[in-house]
């Protein structure tokens, strides 16, 4: 499976195994400063886990030659002396192909108060980053609607319609299957306006915006509309798609991005 991600073509492979080596040699730099940070700084596992969770299982051969090539140590016995056994676990299944959702499983649920010091885009991602059959795993799991309460309370209304799209489970299928349109619909928002807390956002993300867009099919453009006037029109309002774009989306767009108007 992780072979059959990679591209026939010979540049773009050659780009993708650059990508993969500096991302190794990245995350092994940051998983030792989580245990042997400077200045008496470390042993934070949250840290540990989240250079593990930016590795696929298939790449761990690699980044355990690059563990050993920046530090001299083996990566497990380091993890294994430096870890309280807890953590250990969950390291451990964050390595493994088959017990991966495991660890992220476990992983959230273990930072889920206070959650990652506010580090919601983490969250987002490690949720985008689980096969549908992993995150239905993690829906359905009984601890899982009190710790989705507890990282509730320090999200903006934005932040909680993301994690409601990334953790909602479909009725029709039973399974916890990503809407993008509703994600979409989301983050474009977001890009303009921010994550919906008390503070404005830093400025239009114009570039987020075209992202999104660029990952939607005709079908899931109209979808994602009627979702933007649900979440940000008045109240009652709905999205009629032969009219022609979102009204509301067109508004915002346009008195948002420092561009010519769009149409």
């Amino acid at each position: 499976q992780a072979r059959a991600e990679l591209t026939a073509d010979p540049e773009k492979f050659r780009e993708q195994a650059k990508e993969v080596h500096e991302r190794a040699k990245e995350n092994a730099r940051k998983l030792f400063l989580s245990q042997e940070g400077s200045w008496g700084f470390g042993d934070d596992a949250k840290e540990t886990h989240r250079a593990l969770l930016a590795m696929q299982p298939h790449e761990m051969a690699l980044f355990k030659k690059e563990f050993e090539r920046q530090t001299g140590q083996d990566l497990m016995k380091f993890l294994h002396d430096e870890l309280w056994e807890s953590d250990y676990d969950i390291a451990c299944d964050l390595m493994s192909a088959d017990r991966r959702q495991d660890g992220v499983r476990e992983f959230i649920f273990k930072t889920a108060d206070g959650w990652f010091d506010e580090d919601e885009a983490f969250l987002f991602e490690t949720l985008e980053g689980l096969t549908d059959e992993q995150r239905t795993a993690l829906v359905k799991d009984p601890r899982f609607a009190a710790a989705r309460e507890s990282i509730m309370e320090d999200l903006g209304d934005n932040e909680q319609r993301l994690l409601r799209a990334y953790t909602t489970i479909d009725p029709k299928t039973g399974m916890a299957t990503i809407d993008a349109a509703q994600v979409a619909a989301v983050k474009i928002n977001i890009a303009m306006f921010g994550e919906g807390e008390w503070f404005e956002g830093w400025g239009t993300d114009e570039e987020a915006i075209l992202a999104e867009l660029s990952k939607l099919s005709p079908a899931e453009m109209v979808k994602m509309q009627s979702y933007y006037e649900r979440f940000y029109g008045e109240d009652g309002q709905e999205y009629d798609p032969s009219k022609g774009p979102s009204t509301v989306l067109l508004e915002h767009i346009n008195s948002e991005i420092t561009l010519p108007a769009i149409e």
